[in-house]
């Protein structure tokens, strides 16, 4: 169970570095 939730954090970490870069590309 715990091994199953380790993937949110990564998946929420990618998720955070996409849309800094779509901010950045946009400025």
């Amino acid at each position: 169970m715990i091994a199953n939730k380790n993937w949110v954090p990564s998946v929420c970490g990618l998720l955070m570095v996409a849309w800094g870069e779509a901010l950045a590309s946009k400025a």
